[in-house]
């Protein structure tokens, strides 16, 4: 395939490379482009941040092909850091008619403020009010950010602390300074080079050919999953309900799901054409639920899943409730420890080694006595004993405005919660597929 040997000689030419990335991912064609900052594990590409852990640093990792979105792929890891998630700041612009004088003027400021100069006082001196503003990863992440912007942020994403920069930006200058951190993770520099598959019309015209043979061939359900996979297709599974817009996140398959709305169990649809004129599906209709709960076979999987999750919780908990020690509980088969730094309230604490998500990790740090040991407490992933050995109160200053925007946004998740509530209550029905 072209398009494979092409990835092949850019991931060698990507191996090569070792600065100005951004113009080299700009002249592979990739639909992902490179930008010069720091982003959190999850920002990037399902299928890149599921590889990162297995690939090395400053090597290329690929090629290879990833069929949820049909493209090939290879990417290079370039470095990773600790960084916060979100940051407070405050600017002050700084422009005149004259670049020169512009620039006389922001040097002048920014001694002063060196020099202990109040910074609310100047900004206001120049007509401004100095307010604090946050940056978060996700207001910048995955979108197109270059020039005046890119250096920008990055100025502000790099200061320490009550750090300054005097900013260069086009015709002004803008003295930054960085006032309060938070929520401090790993965030990654990655070069990727992501391709769509492209299919020729004759491509498409023999898939569809095969594939209208098929359904025509197998017009009940049980001849579909009897011949399936034999013929090299592969049967998935969907829970649809009627607040649906779509079939497996797939667009255009509105009027499959009202067929599927509209058919009998075990009944078979006809081909369908949809995507960006480049998936083909066939619809079968195994079982109906009907208002209210879903029948015991549907749920078995899960329900099992959680029961032998608190089984074994319950038998670990019985085994280590003698246990009186730190040390003592890390002898314990299979047991491991880590040590979770910057636990706070506002998400839930991620344990790396397990690779779960904990939020009783935040609930007893929020507590629990320091060097004081906890009980037993089962968590999503295992059974967790924990130890604070630290506690690090932030610097935060009430503020009004503040308080008042995060009561707002409280005020408006309670209200989708009473919303809910009439929904089921006024006993609605939710037909939503006929329209969207």
């Amino acid at each position: 395939m072209e398009l494979e040997k092409e990835i092949n000689d850019y991931s060698v030419q990507l191996e090569e490379t070792s600065s100005d990335y951004t113009s080299f991912i700009r002249s592979t064609g990739s639909q992902y482009p490179y930008i010069d900052l720091y982003y959190r594990k999850e920002a990037y590409p399902e299928d890149v941040a599921s590889r990162l852990e297995n690939a090395s640093q400053g090597e290329v990792y690929g090629p290879y092909y990833n069929v949820s979105d049909n493209t090939f792929n290879t990417f290079k890891y370039l470095s990773r850091t600790k960084m916060p998630d979100s940051i407070q700041f405050r600017q002050i612009q700084v422009y005149t008619e004259d670049a020169t004088k512009t620039k006389i003027l922001a040097d002048s400021i920014f001694d002063a403020i060196k020099k202990g100069a109040d910074f609310e006082e100047l900004a206001k001196k120049y007509g401004q009010d100095g307010t604090l503003n946050w940056l978060s990863s996700a207001q910048y992440e995955n979108n197109p950010v270059e020039g005046d912007n890119l250096k920008y942020i990055k100025a502000v994403t790099t200061l320490g602390v009550n750090e300054y920069d005097n900013l260069s930006l086009g015709q002004s200058h803008v003295i930054l300074q960085v006032t309060a951190q938070k929520a401090v993770t790993d965030k990654y520099k990655v070069a990727i080079i992501k391709r769509t598959v492209e299919f020729s019309k004759e491509t498409y015209n023999k898939a569809y050919n095969e594939f209208s043979r098929f359904v025509a061939a197998n017009p009940t359900l049980d001849k579909v999953k009897a011949n399936a996979e034999e013929a090299g297709y592969t049967l998935l599974e969907y829970n649809l309900n009627s607040s649906e817009h779509g079939i497996a996140n797939i667009r255009g398959t509105k009027e499959a799901l009202r067929w599927a709305f509209s058919a009998k169990p075990g009944e078979v649809s006809t081909l369908y054409e949809c995507g960006n004129s480049d998936r083909l599906m066939l619809v079968a209709l195994e079982q109906v639920s009907k208002k209210g709960h879903r029948p015991l076979e549907q749920v078995k999987s899960e329900l099992a899943l959680e029961i032998r999750k608190d089984k074994k919780a319950e038998k670990i908990m019985e085994d280590i409730k003698n246990i009186t020690t730190f040390n003592q509980y890390q002898t314990v088969s299979n047991a491991v420890s880590d040590t979770i730094k910057h636990v706070t309230f506002s998400a839930p604490a991620y344990i790396s080694v397990l690779r779960s998500n904990e939020p009783l990790v935040s609930a007893y740090a929020s507590a629990g006595e320091l060097n004081q040991l906890s009980a037993p407490i089962k968590g999503n992933a295992s059974v967790l004993v924990l130890q604070i050995y630290a506690k690090t109160k932030q610097n935060d200053t009430f503020d009004i405005e503040t308080e008042k925007a995060d009561q707002a946004d409280m005020n408006r998740r309670l209200l989708n919660n009473f919303l809910n509530d009439l929904h089921l209550r006024a006993n609605v029905k939710d037909n939503r597929y006929l329209f969207f």
